[in-house]
């Protein structure tokens, strides 16, 4: 409480600089995200010079941050926010989706995905899609949302072609393969450009239980 007054003493002084960074770019908000003090975030969104965007030197913004660390009633409170860029990327295109899919945080996951701003194919550098991220990583529930999802392209690809169904299959994720295999919009022959299929890429590692979903399927 009492860091609350004093807060609320020094926003409502017209000479404090309320976007005012540390060495690495963290804002007043980005510490209060990162935190979790819901109360400060609170006071901070209902000031209209916050730039509630501001990220770090990394391009890590307050939204990334919470996702990233799962900071689910935080995540609400920017996302209630019109002002809140919910796709702005670090510096490698990693996107506040894209780090809730790598970190399988299913509900930040649903959250992100009941909003209508997220675009959800947005990609990374490489051109790793948040579909393509939970793949890799084996977060079945994730997969499960995003694969539910119309909006989501479920062949997208990454610079060198690879879809999430090659990240899967490289990875041996035996269930996320499983899922993607029942989903009839799913190109089970897509290759990489040096012509890899999924199947080539799972003999390739030697993932057996892939190998014989993969051939299982009459595609």
């Amino acid at each position: 409480n009492g860091q609350i007054e004093i807060i609320k003493l020094l926003l409502s002084d017209s000479r404090v600089d309320v976007n005012k960074s540390l060495d690495n770019g963290a804002t007043p908000l980005f510490i209060a995200c990162e935190n979790g003090q819901i109360e400060i975030i609170k006071l901070l969104l209902s000031d209209s010079r916050v730039d509630v965007n501001k990220s770090l030197d990394n391009g890590a913004t307050p939204l990334f941050i919470a996702c990233e660390n799962g900071q689910i009633e935080i995540i609400k409170l920017l996302l209630s926010d019109s002002r809140v860029d919910v796709d702005k990327y670090m510096d490698d295109g990693t996107t506040p989706l894209c780090i809730a899919c790598q970190e399988g945080h299913i509900e930040v996951v649903r959250l992100l995905l009941a909003d209508k701003r997220v675009d959800l194919d947005k990609y990374m550098d490489d051109g790793a899609t948040p579909l393509c991220i939970a793949c890799k990583e084996g977060h079945i529930e994730v997969v499960k949302s995003l694969l539910a999802d119309e909006r989501v392209d479920v062949n997208k690809s990454l610079d060198d072609g690879a879809s999430p169904l090659h990240a899967a299959c490289y990875k041996g994720q035996v269930e996320v393969v499983r899922l993607l295999l029942a989903d009839e919009r799913v190109d089970v022959n897509k290759s990489l450009y040096d012509g890899a299929t999924p199947l080539c890429i799972a003999c390739y590692k030697g993932h057996i239980e892939v190998v014989k979903l993969l051939l299982s399927d009459s595609r």
